[in-house]
């Protein structure tokens, strides 16, 4: 809940939930699953090699 003050009145608003907005809000962005796969890989390999890096 998201409570203002507004002239001497306390106003309550509900936030809403995000994984709702997710799924019903507006799209705005779109990926491939190649895509999606190949920023993963990449995410994946600098953080085995810092890792491996800070092992060393």
């Amino acid at each position: 809940m998201n409570y203002v003050v507004e002239k001497r009145k306390i106003i309550i608003e509900p936030i809403p939930d995000p994984f709702e907005f997710a799924l019903t809000g507006p799209k705005f962005a779109e990926t491939t699953f190649e895509e999606f796969e190949k920023e993963s890989e990449e995410m994946q390999n600098e953080f085995f090699e810092t890792r491996n890096e800070n092992t060393s």
